[in-house]
């Protein structure tokens, strides 16, 4: 039950966080709204790993800090420019809903490139999402 907690917290926060987005793109170029709220992310995910986990930082193995580095460059400063852009061009709902599509691209992405095996259930999932994403693409705004 905490887990579950702990993702509707998340997406409050991320919810959250695009209506914020959404304001500040009125006084600013996308551009500088993900500067800002990535050098805002790096300051508090900073201090917080400084003071309550220093020794977990300092044993991430060289091979997991290039994952996760590159996972960092593809999600935030790229993701969140789209993001941003998407927000600005078609609205906050239509935005985040289609950016919350990304299952179906990580179930594409998992079952080619890591050989991740693709169950009934998991297909169905992906269809749907698919269909939906179909939906608020073409969706008249």
């Amino acid at each position: 039950m905490l887990g579950v907690v702990f993702a509707l917290v998340a997406a409050c926060a991320f919810a959250a966080g695009n209506i914020f987005g959404r304001v500040g793109l009125e006084y600013v170029r996308a551009t500088g709204g993900v500067l800002v709220s990535l050098v805002a992310s790096l300051v508090l995910l900073l201090l917080v790993t400084l003071v309550f986990d220093l020794q977990a930082l300092l044993a991430i193995p060289l091979a997991a800090a290039a994952w996760f580095a590159t996972a960092g460059i593809l999600n935030f400063p790229i993701g969140r420019y789209f993001k941003f852009l998407g927000i600005r061009h078609i609205g906050t709902s239509r935005a985040t809903a289609i950016t919350s599509g990304s299952p179906f691209f990580a179930v594409a992405l998992a079952v080619l490139l890591m050989d991740e095996q693709l169950t009934a259930l998991v297909l169905l999932g992906t269809v749907l999402i698919g269909g939906g994403l179909f939906l608020l693409a073409v969706e008249k705004a």
